[in-house]
């Protein structure tokens, strides 16, 4: 059976940058991809309503009452949300967690592969995705910067 991975991001974002990370990661072979929105947004859950690959959690009051209360920063707010899906995702064999911004982009062989190629007792891997830069003058992305090798 082929590795299954998705991606889990908590988003703010506007549909088309959604749809840029829908599509592209799609594309590479994701089987599951969690969208959360952070802010109301009922244009992104109509567009990816026809993407059975994608679930689209809206964070409305009712979410975050059922989760005990809202935190103030984004950061607990994406590890909540991640736990959310990894707890519904025992389908999938990974399941990352990325910014809407930043996108998977594997060198050699599929991401599916790279991931079979790990150890079985391997629980975490460390994955750098390329991260869009902002347009100058609002036009399209066409400029990423991903993290060096060599960092630590």
């Amino acid at each position: 059976m082929p590795m299954r991975w998705g991606l889990v991001t908590t988003t703010n974002a506007p549909l088309a940058a959604v749809q840029a990370f829908v599509a592209h990661h799609l594309s590479l072979g994701a089987d599951r991809l969690w969208l959360f929105l952070d802010a109301p947004a009922p244009e992104i859950a109509a567009a990816m309503a026809p993407h059975r690959a994608v679930k689209v959690i809206d964070t409305d009051a009712a979410y975050w009452d059922r989760k005990g209360s809202r935190p103030d920063m984004h950061q607990p707010r994406q590890a909540i949300n991640a736990r959310h899906a990894y707890n519904r995702s025992k389908r999938l064999d990974w399941l990352g967690h990325i910014d809407i911004d930043e996108f998977l982009w594997p060198e050699d062989g599929t991401l599916a592969d790279q991931l079979s190629s790990l150890p079985a007792d391997c629980l975490v891997t460390r994955v750098r995705p390329v991260e869009a830069l902002s347009p100058v003058g609002g036009g399209d992305i066409r400029h990423f910067k991903a993290t060096p090798i060599d960092r630590k």
